[in-house]
């Protein structure tokens, strides 16, 4: 058991971490926290501390060695240059919270500003959205402002589009208690639906395209096949005795195409089987299905027209 404990230690200390360089544009907030991540896996965040007592002068020094070196080699060569000999871990990072997360109520009122005026960009995901907001709300904890999860969640979803207002209230209607972390997650979830809604139904238009294409090509190798008809024979049924205007199944089809449009007000399954039927009862159409027909009277990917 301590063997195993040991080489998962072993793994971890010697694992490779990629920190981007600070070089005084990043976001610091962000860059700092990275940094303390990598010193808690090396179990050298005790640096940062004030010296145990029981703690060896000689073994204290160079852990502070250990942590100067790694803070640096996360720094810009620009950025190197003012504490480039410095010795002390604590005061090295006192030194770049000093120059860089400067605690002023200038900043704090800046950064709040920030806050309250977050928006939404239209088109934005909603990870980049919730990210955007995160980076706000991590510079303003790093000024040691603190926020109730009700209020971040109100400004979260304040900016966010007229479709989400259904999202909204039932997120928040009857609640006694909310989490930021449980809306962030409603959020992505609801995003993920509409996408897979989104891709169904490109999906099936390409499809339908796709055969409506195929049967034009055969219809049109079909009438090639045949070749004009004959002057007292009709173009659409066709048989002989009268011309296409005056076809009696082309007059059918229009009469119950017109009667399944006046039907289809009611919005109910009767008319919409009726309305696929007939369709399916028209000379020359390509759908054979009437569950397909119904499917896509409902999304609007159909519509009949007298």
């Amino acid at each position: 058991m301590a063997a195993a404990s040991s080489s998962a230690r072993t793994t971890v200390t010697n694992a490779k971490f990629e920190v981007e360089k600070f070089d005084g544009t990043n976001n610091f907030g962000m860059w700092q926290c990275e940094i303390l991540d990598v010193l808690c896996q090396q179990e050298l965040d005790i640096a940062l501390e004030e010296k145990p007592d029981k703690m060896d002068d000689k073994e204290w020094a160079k852990i502070n060695r250990q942590v100067c070196g790694t803070i640096r080699l996360c720094l810009a060569k620009e950025q190197k240059y003012s504490v480039m000999r410095e010795t002390s871990a604590k005061k090295l990072w006192d030194t770049l919270e000093e120059k860089f997360l400067t605690k002023s109520l200038k900043n704090r009122l800046y950064m709040k500003k920030k806050l309250y005026q977050f928006t939404y960009a239209p088109g934005m995901s909603m990870n980049d959205h919730v990210n955007s907001f995160n980076k706000i709300l991590a510079d303003l904890l790093n000024l040691d402002e603190k926020f109730e999860d009700e209020d971040k969640v109100l400004l979260l979803l304040n900016p966010l589009p007229d479709e989400y207002d259904h999202l909204t209230t039932t997120l928040l209607h009857g609640k006694d208690t909310i989490t930021f972390d449980a809306v962030c997650s409603a959020l992505y979830r609801s995003e993920t639906r509409k996408k897979d809604k989104r891709d169904h139904r490109d999906t099936t238009a390409e499809v339908l395209t796709v055969r409506g294409r195929s049967h034009s090509s055969k219809s049109g190798r079909r009438g090639k096949s045949k070749g004009k008809p004959a002057k007292d024979e009709c173009a659409f049924c066709p048989e002989k005795g009268h011309w296409k205007k005056n076809c009696p199944e082309l007059q059918k089809g229009k009469a119950i195409s017109n009667a399944c449009v006046a039907e289809h007000d009611d919005e109910s399954d009767f008319s919409l089987v009726g309305m696929a039927m007939a369709c399916q009862r028209m000379s020359g159409f390509w759908i054979q299905d009437v569950l397909t027909i119904c499917v896509l009277i409902r999304t609007g990917f159909l519509v009949l027209k007298s």
